[in-house]
């Protein structure tokens, strides 16, 4: 029995309107970012007017000194250890162009969708730029490419053998291989990592208090983020993979379980979010294992990724201009229609100099402990 059947240009066709978008993570630095002393990354606004660079002086307390006694004080007197860091800005800009043609073509509104869309773009950088700026092994000029266009200093991937080796070296009290300090092989960043094993070196519990005992016992030391009745408190920054196995090591499942608060709302045991041991929190950012992974660095060739344990003034963000909106001028009378977002800033992990050794001397992280650790993908 024949069915009458509509021809394809009578067949019905709807559009929905509104936009289905996909997730955009909020930037999970933000709550660590501040004005104060105490913030891991320290806004910094000198530059809000005018310049290109700013210099931050860096004050190292000695150790104790002086005389007893009657000894004669002249001639015992101590310098007082300072090193200036630099952070240098750049502009970064972004735009989108419509035509009031393609706008009547479309069924979306598209003048509504640019606004939101452009400060989520510029967020996500600034959030990426921020673990670029974790994952750099020296003091640079800004680079040139665009993913490190705001970035003060040497991004990793891009760095030579020999500036890692120099970094590693440099950092001897404040870097980690693993769970073992004698993964660490002298001069040899590379063969350090070798030493990092699926087994053995992935973060646990353990892992995080051992850096916390580095951040401690560094020279000069790191500054915790909170001291509470002479407790200590640190944070580090992880990638998902990281944080999967600290989340499943017995020691820390036992503490959430046993001496958190019970309850699915608020015990992380249920819940998605930090996870604290020792007086050190652990924060998941996910985003680290794309822009931070060392590929086939490990052992067997496993992929090896950083753990940042990070005190106050961890971190630079040097701001020139906020984000704002802008509009292309050239409209072709009318017809063009340019909706754009500037913004200028730079973003540099805080580094300083033995002035000791001269100012050709290695450059030191001051405010984080670097742990690698195995990252092996979900099976």
């Amino acid at each position: 029995m024949p069915v009458m059947t509509p021809p394809d240009n009578l067949v019905v066709q709807k559009w929905r309107k509104s936009v289905w978008r996909d997730y955009q993570r909020n930037n999970l630095f933000s709550e660590f970012m501040g004005n104060g002393n105490t913030a891991v990354i320290h806004r910094i606004y000198e530059l809000k007017d005018e310049g290109e660079e700013v210099t931050i002086p860096l004050f190292m307390l000695p150790q104790a000194g002086g005389v007893s006694g009657d000894q004669t004080l002249v001639g015992n007197e101590h310098d007082l250890k300072h090193y200036g860091w630099k952070v240098r800005i750049d502009w970064w800009r972004d735009a989108v162009l419509l035509n009031k043609k393609q706008q009547r073509r479309s069924v979306v509104d598209q003048m509504e969708e640019v606004r939101p869309a452009l400060t989520q773009i510029a967020a996500n950088k600034l959030r990426d730029d921020v673990i670029r700026g974790f994952h750099n092994v020296g003091q640079a000029e800004l680079g040139t490419t665009l993913d490190t266009a705001n970035v003060n200093g040497i991004y990793y991937p891009y760095a030579t053998t020999g500036q890692k080796n120099t970094w590693h070296t440099a950092n001897i009290d404040r870097v980690v291989y693993g769970n073992l300090r004698s993964n660490y092989v002298t001069n040899d960043h590379a063969a350090s990592l070798l030493n990092v094993d699926n087994t053995a070196d992935k973060f646990l519990g353990k892992s995080a208090k051992m850096m916390k005992r580095m951040a401690k016992r560094a020279k000069p030391h790191l500054s915790p983020i909170t001291v509470e009745g002479g407790r200590e408190y640190f944070g580090i920054f992880v990638g998902s993979n990281l944080f999967r196995d600290f989340a499943a090591d017995p020691e820390v499942v036992a503490a959430n379980k046993d001496a958190r608060a019970r309850g699915v709302d608020s015990n992380p045991i249920f819940q998605d979010g930090d996870l604290i041991l020792n007086g050190v929190w652990v924060r998941e950012i996910p985003e680290m294992d794309d822009l931070a992974t060392i590929t086939g660095a490990g052992a067997g060739a496993i992929n090896v990724a950083p753990a940042w344990l990070v005190g106050r003034q961890a971190m630079g963000y040097a701001v020139g201009e906020l984000p704002k909106p802008t509009e292309r001028k050239e409209d072709d009378y009318g017809f063009v229609i340019g909706r754009g977002i500037e913004t200028i800033y730079g973003i540099g992990k805080s580094q300083f100099r033995n002035r000791e050794l001269g100012e050709t001397s290695p450059i030191k992280d001051w405010g984080v402990v670097t742990g690698f650790f195995a990252s092996v993908d979900d099976a």
